[in-house]
């Protein structure tokens, strides 16, 4: 499904992962974290229904989550 033979017998390739887009469903993000990615699209999603607010999450499980997926540290 996701070829990890090929990204394992590639890994010193240029693999350079452009183009691609993901999706974390978690407890939110800390927007101002200068290591994430941007841009940064979100859509808040509580008790099935939209909200319209952000969440801001500055020390939780979501910002760890997907700075370990981009791996943008400098």
């Amino acid at each position: 499904m996701i070829d990890v033979d090929y990204i394992r017998n590639n890994i010193n390739s240029n693999l350079k992962g452009s183009g691609v887009r993901l999706a974390v469903i978690d407890t939110g993000i800390d927007h101002h974290h200068p290591y994430l990615p941007r841009p940064i699209y979100e859509l808040d999603v509580r008790d099935n229904a939209l909200d319209g607010n952000y969440s801001e999450d500055e020390r939780g499980h979501g910002t760890h989550v997907i700075g370990i997926i981009t791996n943008n540290y400098k």
